[in-house]
């Protein structure tokens, strides 16, 4: 295994202490304002990944990729196509430090799902020029704000940075989302072991809440591949779920592969050996 996907050795301590504890929550823009240490800023590490999602009876096919630029800019690219349905999504970004900063954002729907989203930032001028359903906006920019894709890689940066899980219960996070900003809270859950097509992962689950009650996004995060995304759950207010589960991915040009197969959790196994 390379240097970059290296096995981490988190402590959890007790949920009553946590989700985070108040006196360490801390919001997304205080993340990424607070000063920088002496520790090197980890770079983002390049992957794709293929995902089986499940809707309403539907599997679709979802691909997603994170490539690397110049001057420490970054392009995320996700997109997905079945039958009447599909997606373009992609947003560029750079990394300074601990910050992870917006530049671009576009989203392109397709058949029953037509509808477009673009954005540009511009953080001299500190204001977005945004495109939704033909109509023109322009919104003020703040620090801390992210995109509807990049928002994901933030939190895995910040993981990457080795800040613990823990810190990261109850951050806000304020996403501009076409022609308004969206505030979302961020809940970490705790370490669960996690069954995809390529093998068991242990994965950090975090879930993000927003205004409507019902509505929340689940999603896992494979702890010794830097934190690659391993499994989502979108949940509607109506109760239907949509669901992602990882099939193939490879990240730093290495083959992510997790442990054993769907007949045996070897984890589980491993830790009954152990205390037995």
């Amino acid at each position: 295994m390379t240097p970059s996907c290296r096995r981490r050795e988190l402590t959890i301590k007790p949920k009553c202490i946590f989700w985070w504890v108040l006196s360490l929550s801390l919001t997304a823009t205080q993340l990424q304002g607070r000063e920088t240490s002496d520790t090197p800023t980890r770079v983002m590490t390049p992957y794709t990944a293929h995902y089986q999602s499940t809707a309403r009876g539907v599997d679709i096919d979802l691909y997603r990729q994170l490539l690397p630029g110049d001057a420490d800019t970054y392009q995320l690219e996700s997109h997905g196509e079945k039958m009447m349905y599909g997606f373009q999504e992609s947003s560029s970004f750079t990394v300074t430090g601990e910050q992870l900063i917006p530049v671009f954002y576009q989203y392109r729907g397709k058949g029953l799902n037509r509808r477009e989203t673009l954005t540009r930032f511009d953080w001299a001028k500190g204001t977005a020029a945004s495109e939704y359903k033909g109509k023109d906006y322009t919104l003020a920019l703040e620090p801390g704000l992210l995109d509807p894709l990049s928002w994901q890689e933030f939190l895995r940066h910040q993981l990457l940075q080795d800040t613990a899980p823990q810190a990261l219960d109850q951050t806000t996070l304020r996403i501009l989302d076409g022609r308004r900003i969206k505030e979302y809270v961020l809940e970490y859950n705790g370490i669960e072991t996690v069954s995809t097509a390529t093998g068991y992962f242990t994965a950090l689950r975090f879930t993000r809440l927003g205004r409507k009650p019902g509505r929340y996004l689940q999603f896992w995060l494979a702890v010794d591949w830097d934190f690659l995304l391993i499994k989502a759950q979108h949940r509607n207010e109506d109760g239907q779920s949509v669901i992602a589960t990882l099939r193939d991915a490879r990240i730093n040009d290495e083959t992510v592969v997790g442990l054993g197969n769907a007949g045996k959790n070897p984890i589980t196994q491993q830790h009954h050996e152990t205390t037995h």
